[in-house]
């Protein structure tokens, strides 16, 4: 969200109030300080290397919660990272309207409803593993948008659901995989709708955007593909279209154990990036103040492009772009992979949670395979 966005959010929060902060506003808040390093390689995984970091997950967040009047509250939520590849500021940025218990619309920066722990995926105290399942909870996936959200619960005697759907744009830099791309989102837009009953939960959802890629490098190639004739080629590297998203999910929790999964395809008109199906199965057995837990998770790529050729005179410039075009399409592989997480949780004080997770990672292509490797991780979660 831009800074003209923001104003006008917090402006309008300002002038709907009869008197400014006239009710206390409610701030609450969380963090998370994770350790980790890779045990048995020299490679790189989830940005951890063989020496002890700090860096990729530790967080701090602050949220403020004002009631403007009984139908109408303010929601700014910050955060603190000490990542330097990931950024820091506002996370949630919205006002919401409630004409009715069952009934809420949201208006601003909102978090994006792709996982079954997206609207937690900051707050490490809110699920069991330091690192949720990496196959799955892609940072390609952006986490928030500008727009709207309306949501609808029915409440049943013995069970509840609820319905919603948003759509918006997204607009800014991601990082994936040690690449930072800068694609423009718009028409954002989809549902999502759970179901809980007894220690059942199942949530379902679709989401689908126009996506597009602006980075200065890609354009570039665009240019020179077209500009030299290689028209095939430029239509095959374009990234320029329709993505799509699918995800299901079900929880069971009783009061010593539990078992969760979660399931998602990516789908997209471009033949430069693979589509994916991913899921994970995770159980834990919960003692007293521990939690022992087990996950597995699968990643399965599917790359159909068949790239053609250039063709382009014996010039250096020809060739430079032919350089350029064969590193763009010969990094486009099937990466499968798949990983298993062992882990404990001990809930030590209230709103204090200390971890530890072994997590090893296993490429399916032979091409990637020197790139398997195992990570330790430990986090302390604090809520307040």
């Amino acid at each position: 969200m831009d800074k003209t966005n923001a104003i006008f959010i917090l402006s309008i929060a300002f002038l709907l109030t009869p008197s400014a902060f006239a009710n206390t506003p409610e701030f609450s808040g969380f963090a998370r300080v994770v350790a980790g390093q890779t045990v048995d390689s020299d490679n790189t995984m989830d940005k951890y290397d063989n020496e002890l970091s700090l860096r990729p997950d530790s967080i701090i967040g602050l949220q403020f919660d004002y009631e403007i009047n009984p139908t109408l509250t303010a929601t700014a939520q910050l955060t603190g990272k000490i990542d330097d590849s990931t950024r820091s500021g506002i996370e949630w940025l919205y006002l919401t309207y409630m004409p009715k218990p069952t009934l809420q619309i949201k208006v601003g920066k909102l978090r994006t409803s792709f996982f079954s722990y997206s609207d937690v995926l900051d707050v490490g105290y809110a699920y069991h593993w330091v690192k949720p399942p990496g196959e799955v909870y892609a940072s390609f996936l952006f986490t928030n948008y500008d727009g709207i959200n309306i949501s609808y619960d029915a409440i049943h005697s013995a069970s509840s659901t609820k319905v919603e759907g948003f759509y918006g744009h997204f607009n800014d830099s991601l990082e994936f995989e040690g690449n930072v791309f800068a694609p423009d989102v718009n028409n954002f837009s989809g549902a999502v709708i759970s179901h809980e009953v007894n220690q059942f939960k199942f949530r379902a959802s679709y989401a689908q955007a126009d996506v597009k890629l602006t980075d200065p490098g890609y354009i570039a190639l665009q240019q020179a593909l077209r500009q030299s004739g290689n028209l095939e080629a430029a239509e095959k590297t374009k990234f320029d279209g329709l993505m799509q998203y699918y995800q299901l999910g079900v929880n069971y929790d009783s009061l010593d154990y539990f078992v969760r999964a979660e399931w998602i395809k990516l789908d997209h008109e471009f033949d430069i990036i693979a589509t994916a199906s991913t899921y994970y199965v995770s159980a834990g057995y919960i003692q007293n103040q521990f939690t022992y837990h087990l996950t597995y998770s699968n990643r399965d790529d599917d790359v159909q492009a068949d790239f053609p050729s250039l063709v382009l005179p014996p010039t250096a410039e020809a060739q430079a772009l032919n350089q350029i075009y064969l590193s763009s399409v010969q990094g486009v592989i099937e990466n499968d992979q798949d990983s298993w997480q062992l882990g404990v949780r001990w809930d030590f004080k209230q709103n204090l949670a200390f971890k530890a997770e072994l997590k090893h990672r296993n490429h399916k292509n032979p091409i990637l395979k020197s790139r398997d490797a195992s990570t330790m991780l430990f986090a302390l979660e604090w809520v307040f």
